[in-house]
């Protein structure tokens, strides 16, 4: 019996494991520290992984496709948030509008014991760590996903199978 699998879940597989390696690479290569909806679109583009992966081991459905072409939908819809919090279109969670992005421990090399009272910062999502041709990091993811959304829904179409 011969086994094909989902092109759709393929797919989204090699898109958002070269998504999420290149947000690793940034930052543990590049030094970037992410901010708390960085984590966030990292944990959508695991969804998809898992969904991919799922697609992968069932059989092929239709369904499964959708799910994965939602869970990219959602990849853009996080990532386009993260933009605009970015870019000043809105605010972005009270819980992520804080910290210090050159140094997100906040805490100095001193006594441990002397800083335990001190708060740790986290890394400001306002601020784009990193930025090329004037579009922030989650900008790029933002554009992708929507892009690879759009792929995956043309590969459905003509995979009829999913």
């Amino acid at each position: 019996m011969t086994r094909t699998f989902s092109p759709v879940a393929v797919f989204a597989l090699l898109f958002s494991g070269a998504m999420l390696i290149s947000a690793y690479a940034f930052e543990y290569i590049g030094g970037l520290a992410p901010c708390q909806m960085c984590y966030w679109q990292r944990w959508t583009h695991f969804a998809v992984l898992g969904l991919g992966i799922a697609g992968l081991m069932l059989p092929r459905v239709k369904l499964m496709s959708w799910l994965i072409i939602l869970a990219l939908l959602t990849c853009a819809a996080m990532a386009s948030y993260h933009a605009g919090v970015e870019y000043g279109w809105w605010e972005g969670p009270k819980t992520c509008l804080v910290g210090d992005a050159a140094d997100p421990t906040g805490i100095e090399t001193g006594s441990l014991f002397e800083n335990l009272d001190t708060p740790i910062k986290g890394v400001d999502c306002s601020k784009p760590a990193w930025m090329f041709l004037g579009i922030s990091m989650a900008g790029w993811n933002a554009l992708a996903s929507f892009g690879a959304t759009i792929l995956a829904l043309l590969i459905l179409r003509k995979d009829p199978k999913g």
